[in-house]
């Protein structure tokens, strides 16, 4: 499989609601975030950059096909 990427210019703008979320999202303190089911990983010692990408082409690929289907909702 390919790899797709795009220029920031390529990009669709956000809509409204999707700015929104994101400011809301963005003013979240660390306290306010839900962790409960997804533990805080607080040791990145062993981590790689890229390792999504060269690992699961399947998955990137279904997410971009939605994204472009959606305009990224």
């Amino acid at each position: 499989m390919d790899r797709v990427s795009y220029k920031v210019s390529e990009l669709l703008p956000l809509s409204l609601e999707q700015e929104a979320n994101l400011q809301r999202l963005a003013a979240l303190s660390d306290d306010d975030i839900n962790l409960y089911d997804i533990p805080e990983v607080t040791d990145w010692s062993g981590a790689t950059r890229h390792s999504m990408v060269s690992s699961d082409h399947t998955i990137i690929a279904r997410f971009q096909d939605k994204s472009k289907k959606t305009g990224g909702n």
